[in-house]
């Protein structure tokens, strides 16, 4: 019996720090201010925390499963699905960008990120969402700013060049005069 009762303690104890540990994961993944969500080995996604619910205004059971590629842009829907898979199959680290549809219908775009999580006895894939769209918009005034200032630089250029020339023939024709 004391090898019994000694077992015993060890699982239930082992248990309880299981409970706690994955008590501690949900409060952190529910305090997250981004999307998280775990998936099985398989990549089908098993859990979403309450700010990926917010943000899609879908309940849980349409984002489980494969049901987290609905609110992908259609535009995006085929590469990210493929470097989904891709991932999963050889088990390597997620990470696309890729619009998300927001509860209102907006368009956002987001960087998922998926890790594999390797237990004792479990497998599973632990991700998070995270909305890059002002990021983005922030890039591409940058880009223009950037185009818009090099064209100002290379009219500001020619019209020096184009100085200089009449500058330089008005000198010859002055030498020429003289």
């Amino acid at each position: 019996f004391p090898g019994v009762l000694i077992d015993i303690d060890r699982r239930r104890a082992a248990e309880l720090t299981m409970r706690r540990s994955e008590a501690r994961f949900r409060a952190l993944a529910q305090a997250l201010p981004t999307h998280v969500w775990t998936a099985r080995p398989d990549g089908s996604v098993d859990w979403v925390n309450q700010r990926m619910l917010e943000h899609t205004g879908l309940r849980t059971g349409k984002l489980l499963d494969d049901g987290w590629i609905t609110p992908i842009h259609p535009d995006d829907l085929a590469v990210a699905v493929a470097r989904w898979r891709a991932c999963v199959a050889s088990r390597e680290d997620f990470s696309a960008e890729f619009r998300f549809r927001r509860h209102d219908g907006a368009w956002r775009w987001h960087l998922a990120r998926a890790i594999r999580a390797v237990g004792a006895d479990d497998e599973r894939w632990v991700a998070t969402m995270t909305d890059i769209d002002d990021q983005k918009a922030a890039q591409a005034t940058l880009a223009e700013l950037n185009t818009g200032l090099e064209q100002r630089v290379e009219e500001r250029t020619r019209e020096l060049r184009d100085a200089l020339d009449r500058l330089s023939e008005a000198r010859r024709d002055h030498r020429a005069a003289g």
